[in-house]
């Protein structure tokens, strides 16, 4: 039996730890995975744990401020099965990540959004990351009572 995700091929367009332990589990299991990276890398690189996390991945390197950018990721898009991005809905429209838009050139792709705090509601919109989301829940706090210590 080989690997439920041979032959899947997967873009990854996310910063933060959801989308890279995400996609890390789908290249475990078989999935190409392309992590895609702006001139300066990827910002959850310096962060411990990336190393583990993007195994496996193959990068290419992408300005999706730009046109030229944005159309590079979407000439890689009509050759992918998912497109996995993390970061509000407005942010990825900003840098190209628009499903709705490249479903004509690959009506088969998954696309997979990851915004911090959901797609709608009051913090929709609203910056965040894995640490922000743990705080405005009350992870931090639970773990703090349960130690005794706070966390950083």
């Amino acid at each position: 039996m080989g690997d439920v995700f041979e032959g899947v091929r997967v873009l990854d367009c996310s910063s933060w730890v959801a989308g890279a332990f995400a996609t890390m589990l789908l290249g475990d299991h078989g999935a190409s995975v392309v992590k895609v990276e702006p001139p300066a890398g990827d910002p959850y690189r310096a962060r411990p744990g990336f190393q583990a996390l993007g195994r496996g991945k193959r990068s290419v390197v992408l300005d999706l401020r730009f046109e030229t950018g944005q159309g590079g990721l979407a000439r890689l898009a009509r050759g992918a099965d998912v497109l996995l991005f993390d970061g509000t809905t407005a942010t990825a429209r900003a840098r190209g990540i628009d499903a709705e838009a490249w479903r004509a050139a690959n009506p088969a792709l998954l696309t997979v959004g990851l915004p911090p705090y959901g797609e709608r509601g009051p913090d929709a919109e609203a910056a965040g990351s894995a640490e922000l989301v743990a705080a405005a829940g009350g992870l931090l706090a639970a773990q703090a009572a349960a130690t005794g210590e706070p966390v950083s």
